[in-house]
């Protein structure tokens, strides 16, 4: 009966260890892939950051150059607004001249042939 109970005991303890070892490898299992876990979304994480600054340095330099290019076009703008502005004050003084020389003479002013531009 002894020989039987001792058994018994080292059975139930056997198993007993066993499920306990298991449990144990289990919960260090676990904190393992919680640590890759974090140490991959880390990972993931650095590298998106990585991604988010070379799309940013390349948003950066579009911008530069559409900046510039925006630069060339208002130069550009002023420039034919200058021409504009010039040829109007041209022609408001040619048609102050003529106003003027209808009202002394009643009749509007006719260039010689050789004087007329092409038509």
């Amino acid at each position: 009966m002894i020989e039987l109970n001792s058994a018994i005991i080292a059975l139930i303890g056997t198993v007993f260890g066993g499920a306990g070892l298991k449990a144990i490898e289990g919960f260090l299992n676990r904190s393992r892939n919680k640590m890759e876990e974090k140490k991959s979304e880390a990972d993931i994480a650095s590298n998106m950051r990585e991604e988010l600054r070379k799309e940013i340095n390349t948003l950066k330099s579009e911008l530069r150059t559409v900046e510039q290019e925006l630069d060339n076009w208002k130069q550009k703008y002023y420039d034919l607004l200058a021409q504009f502005i010039q040829v109007k004050a041209s022609v408001d003084a040619s048609l102050q001249q003529m106003k003027d020389i209808h009202e002394h003479t009643g009749e509007i002013p006719i260039a010689p042939l050789d004087e007329q531009p092409p038509t």
